[in-house]
């Protein structure tokens, strides 16, 4: 028999293959990792890539995806009534995750078999998910993670198994978001970092394995910011650093990281503007100003 059709359709393409059995006919794949908590409770996985884009509107669509143990495309919990995420229990790989516009999800437990996205996981515009439990065996993203417009988010807590991401990280507009609390692991962006728009973050506590930022790292209208306790260990900045819009942060803050980044890249361009001034505005001006510090 065939999947559904809907598990089948892209934008442009019906897909039409032969394909493992549905869910009621008997079980014709090897018995799943016994090892993987709660798997024993579904039917058996399929040990096969599905090629196409699965957009899940029902609890019942998402469990056929589950039973693949990759999808080469797209995995979309998009524009959807569900609360919870079912458990895909099969589930190790995507290329690209989807999670937005689901107003009523609370929970992401159904996810937690993931353990690799290749290329962009992006989870924005939720209204009552408060963290990310769920996501904790991803350990890397290929290409770009967006945390963005989720109102009550509070924590990053369930990724802390992340340990590098691609080309970009982005972590904006999350109304509720106090600390980075789930990043601790975090060692390496590719990319650029962006942390804005985030009116409750106060201080950057879990980026405490951060090394490297590829590109560059922006941190701007964060008004309750008052600290960057927490990037420490952060040695390398491979672009520019931008610290904007930040009234609580103080200036002496900001020029112990300036000379904790030129150390690494003495030609490091850092730009601040509408921080809180204090005794080291007038080095940190100086310094700032500076191609290569003395």
């Amino acid at each position: 028999m065939r999947i559904p059709l809907r598990f089948l359709t892209t934008a442009s393409t019906l897909w039409l293959c032969a394909c493992p059995p549905q869910l009621s006919e008997p079980a014709t794949k090897p018995a799943p990792d016994r090892s993987a908590p709660s798997r024993s409770a579904h039917p058996a996985c399929y040990d096969e890539v599905f090629g196409g884009e699965v957009d899940a509107k029902t609890p019942e669509q998402l469990l056929e995806a589950g039973r693949y143990t990759a999808l080469k495309g797209s995995l979309m919990i998009h524009n959807t009534q569900l609360v919870e995420v079912p458990p895909l229990a099969c589930l190790r790989e995507v290329e690209h995750l989807h999670i937005d516009l689901s107003p009523k999800l609370q929970s992401l437990i159904g996810l937690e078999s993931i353990t690799t996205v290749r290329a962009n996981l992006n989870l924005g515009t939720t209204e009552v998910l408060p963290d990310l439990h769920g996501l904790g065996n991803i350990t890397s993203v290929g290409n770009q993670l967006f945390i963005s417009n989720n109102r009550r988010l509070k924590t990053l807590a369930g990724l802390g198994r992340l340990e590098r991401v691609g080309s970009g990280l982005y972590v904006t507009y999350n109304d509720a978001l106090e600390d980075l609390h789930g990043l601790n692991k975090l060692q390496h962006v590719k990319g650029m970092f962006n942390l804005s728009e985030n009116p409750a973050l106060k201080e950057l506590v879990g980026l405490s394995s951060l090394q490297r930022i590829g590109g560059n790292f922006s941190i701007t209208s964060n008004g309750a910011l008052f600290s960057l306790r927490g990037i420490t260990r952060l040695q390398y900045v491979g672009g520019d650093v931008y610290v904007h819009g930040c009234p609580r942060l103080p200036d002496c803050e900001l020029l112990k990281l300036l000379k904790q980044l030129r150390k690494q890249r003495p030609e490091l361009k850092f730009d601040f503007a509408d921080t809180l001034a204090d005794e080291c505005t007038a080095e940190l001006e100086r310094l700032s100003k500076q191609t290569v510090p003395d």
